[in-house]
Formats: structure tokens, sequence, C-alpha cells
């Protein structure tokens, strides 16, 4: 395995075990376990256990943000959106959802701040853009609906399909997400329709 591979793992690992017990119910010694190496070895790609926090935040992002584009790259983006979340794979995109609620417990002016803030930045970009690319001969969008705040009412459907799957059942991010969709498409409804 390389390094770059050996990161990975046990990226992947820390991103479940933080998941399941949080930043301070989760052990380097578990982590390593799920990766299929030593303690020792952990120790040798991260400093300490929140510089690896840091990087399972941003190895979650990456995978769920390739989902994300994939989804919204669609020719209809509204389309690809809610074919992804009926669907698709939400395990990527739930566990980021997890990091970062996780992450978000951190002091305010902690590193994970900043990197959450640039992260809400890449994410209401990529949602907005797509509202705008929407095939406008086919749907029509209110004029006084801001694509920038609709972003943050689907963040904060995201969030609350997460808290669901945690206190609740694990399908309820699923279905929360697909409310969501519901009412996108209500937001975004067909021309003509009243």
């Amino acid at each position: 395995m390389t390094s770059d591979e050996r990161q990975q793992a046990i990226c992947d690992s820390a991103i479940t075990e933080f998941g399941r017990l949080g930043f301070y119910g989760s052990t380097t010694a578990a982590i390593a376990h799920g990766a299929g190496c030593s303690e020792p070895m952990i120790y040798k790609h991260f400093h300490d256990k929140k510089h690896l926090l840091r990087a399972a935040l941003a190895r979650s992002e990456q995978l769920a943000e390739a989902d994300i584009d994939a989804a919204l790259d669609a020719e209809d983006p509204l389309a690809g959106w809610l074919a992804y979340i009926e669907h698709g794979d939400l395990t990527r995109y739930h566990r980021m959802v997890c990091m970062r609620m996780l992450c978000a417990t951190f002091p305010d002016g902690s590193d994970l701040q900043e990197h959450l803030r640039a992260g809400n930045e890449r994410l209401l970009g990529r949602f907005s853009r797509a509202l705008q690319r929407i095939d406008t001969r086919e749907h029509e969008r209110r004029a006084e609906l801001d694509p920038d705040q609709l972003g943050w009412l689907w963040l904060g459907v995201t969030l609350a399909g997460a808290y669901g799957a945690a206190i609740d059942s694990p399908d309820r991010f699923r279905q929360t997400l697909q409310t969501g969709g519901r009412v996108l498409t209500l937001v975004l409804s067909p021309k003509g329709a009243t």
C-alpha cells in the first residue's frame, strides 16, 4: 500500500469511528484497527488526533462532493439531483454532513471553523450554479427566490436529515432529503403549473 493509500484508509476509518463515537469517544487504536495498520502508523501520517479529524473531514468532503457534482452536472440539474436523492448511494453525503456537524462543535476561531466556512462556500456555490442552469424553458424559478438562499435552505434540510438519522432511523436521512426534493420541485414548478 502506498503512503497516500494508507492515509486514505486511515481517514476512511476515522470517518467511520468519528461518526459512530464522536471525536472524544473514538480512539486511535480503533481507527488503526479499521484501517488495517498499527496505531504508530497513524502518527506517522498525522501529528495528532485533531489533525486526523481535519484530514478525515477533507476526505469526506472530497468523496461526497464528487457524488454531488455528478448529480448536479446532469443536463437537467434538478432531475439529476432528484434522481440522486431518490436512488443514489447517499452514504458518503451523509458521512460528510455528520463530519461537518462534529467539526462545528469545536470553538470558533479554530482552523476547523475556517475549513467549514470554505466548504459551505463550495457547496452553496455548486447548488446556486445548478439552480441557475435549470432549463428555463421547462421550469420557472420565482423571481423572489434567491438561489443562494435556496442553497442555505438545502443545507438546513441535510442537517435535519442527519439529525433524524442519528436519533430515529438511518433511513431518515434519505427520507428528509426526498421531502426536501419535493419542496424544491414545487419551488421550481414546471411552466404553466399553478
